[in-house]
């Protein structure tokens, strides 16, 4: 309340901040995500691209020495079924360019 002298702004403000967050928040439980067999469907054989505007930046990337790159996702963008928990991780395992494989946790 020091940075707004007046007490109405400054309950604005904050009621603004907290619907921002529940609305962040809800996206995670309210069904957004996919159905990891669906996903793993929807992936195969697609390039880099098409899963970068699909799932958007992973979290990490590696390549080894094989000439495989791993995007690592962490954040829940999966679950087995609509009722249950998201999966914690999604590997998506690229070779020249295309989805080899997809793993999760």
């Amino acid at each position: 309340m020091e940075t707004f002298s007046d007490e109405i702004k400054c309950k604005e403000m904050q009621d603004k901040s907290e619907k921002k967050l529940s609305i962040s928040g809800s996206n995670i439980d309210s069904g957004n995500l996919y159905i990891r067999q669906e996903l793993k469907d929807l992936l195969d054989t697609k390039s880099k691209l098409y899963v970068l505007e699909l799932l958007g930046e992973p979290e990490e990337k590696s390549i080894d020495g094989a000439g495989k790159e791993y995007f690592i996702y962490s954040r829940p963008v999966s679950k087995y079924s609509q009722k249950s928990q998201p999966d914690k991780q999604i590997i998506v395992i690229f070779r020249r360019g295309q989805v080899t494989k997809v793993l999760h946790k």
